[in-house]
């Protein structure tokens, strides 16, 4: 294949977890994840009231005791309601990923060069703050989410079960427990001093996460704050975070961080010792020397017409492969990614469908890759900042009327080094 075309040229990395999709009837998105006792709330009458009960103080950082998270999240739920669970899955990864397509589109205008991100991150934190915001902004998280109620009015809305969400996307990130893979998330909340949090947001932080952090930090110490939250942050990681606020706004009330980080193991392993050293094209004009893994064998593969590209599948554990989308000789890598994401000719989900078997010599560049990004940034640029921006109303998260969330980062790396993958 013209050693797959000079060494993958350029390529589009897709990370993928296996989710059966049975012949199902539709069942609406609502139904599935809506509050019981359901009743309609009227936007224009219904008054937020200020939190007064059941509220958490978070302790401060202790530079001598910092690795102690926070409880663990609810448990996974049993074989008897795995049926449903798994519908719940089903539709909730449609969902998360058409938010993610569409997040993805205006991360590729921010960015000049790699572009990485976390779909199931990103969907989870926003179902986080929604357990926090005011019914308003609530209402605006809800429909950008999609879990939205036919027959919801501008003036009345039906409010969806925040924590049914998050306890499905445990579900979806668990799908690689058990396997050679490891995926783990981290939550990092921090809290101006003397700020409480409701027990509702903080139980979704920890539904968020496997390792959860609530403290809190006098923001009005800027100077103090930064290296100590960021010292905090890498202890708990491990290391792998480092400096990761690199300014902190003292009228904030609120900072936020979460990561997702992913080690895989090839089902076929490529041999180390096959390992060369080769050119390998960044862009059409811009060729550098990189470590090449190689590996010789079967692989289910198609050549997708209209689009100049051709798709290969590489499993890594029963429920887990990475897609590679290669662009053929002459094509635009940023073209076809536009034509993917719009829907237009190629529906994005065609990709892994259709694929037949066949004998290739792939030859994969070793790379360090990681990201962070802003997510309240994004959805500004998207034309969405009251849904996390300045105008949003976070008022169910503290006894305070105008309550600030400053800034809520978005990791992707990997569980050993600053990659988004560590794959052997």
């Amino acid at each position: 294949e013209n050693r797959m075309q000079e060494i993958l040229k350029a390529l589009l990395l897709l990370s993928c977890a296996n989710l059966t999709l049975g012949n199902r009837v539709y069942v609406h998105p609502f139904k599935l994840f809506a509050l019981e006792n359901l009743t309609c709330v009227n936007l224009q009458t219904h008054k937020e009231k200020l939190l007064e009960e059941n509220l958490i103080e978070p302790s401060p950082i202790d530079p001598l005791n910092t690795f102690q998270g926070d409880t663990s999240p609810d448990e996974r739920p049993d074989r008897t309601k795995q049926n449903l669970i798994q519908l719940k899955a089903e539709v909730l990864a449609g969902l998360q990923n058409g938010l993610g397509l569409r997040v993805y589109r205006t991360l590729l205008k921010q960015k000049t060069g790699n572009a990485l991100f976390s779909p199931v991150n990103t969907f989870g934190t926003l179902v986080t703050f929604y357990l926090g915001a005011s019914l308003p902004t609530a209402a605006k998280l809800q429909e950008f989410i999609g879990i939205v109620k036919e027959g919801n009015t501008k003036n009345c809305t039906f409010v969806f079960d925040g924590y049914k969400v998050l306890t499905t996307l445990q579900h979806i990130s668990s799908l690689t427990n058990g396997t050679t893979d490891l995926q783990k998330t981290f939550a990092w909340t921090f809290v101006d001093r003397g700020v409480k949090l409701p027990h509702e947001f903080a139980q979704g932080t920890r539904n968020l996460a496997d390792s959860s952090y609530i403290r809190s930090v006098d923001f009005s110490l800027t100077s103090e704050a930064r290296p100590l939250m960021n010292s905090f942050i890498e202890q708990t990681s491990l290391g792998k975070i480092k400096n990761l606020f690199s300014a902190i706004d003292p009228s904030s009330d609120l900072m936020f961080a979460s990561s997702v980080h992913f080690k895989g193991q090839w089902k076929v392993p490529f041999q180390p010792e096959q390992t060369t050293t080769e050119g390998f094209w960044i862009d059409k004009d811009t060729r550098v020397t990189v470590p090449l893994l190689s590996h010789t064998g079967s692989f289910k593969h198609k050549d997708v017409k209209g689009l100049n590209i051709s798709v290969l599948k590489l499993p890594m554990s029963k429920s887990t492969y990475m897609l590679l989308v290669l662009p053929h000789e002459g094509a635009d890598l940023h073209r076809i990614e536009e034509r993917l994401f719009t829907g237009k000719r190629v529906e994005f989900s065609e990709l892994d469908t259709g694929l037949t078997d066949g004998v290739f010599n792939v030859f994969l560049p070793k790379f360090f890759m990681s990201t962070v990004n802003d997510l309240q940034a994004l959805l500004s640029d998207m034309n969405l900042p009251y849904v996390l921006g300045e105008t949003a109303d976070f008022r169910g998260l503290g006894k305070k009327q105008h309550f600030t969330v400053g800034k809520v980062k978005i990791l992707k790396g990997n569980s050993d080094g600053p990659q988004i993958f560590q794959l052997h």
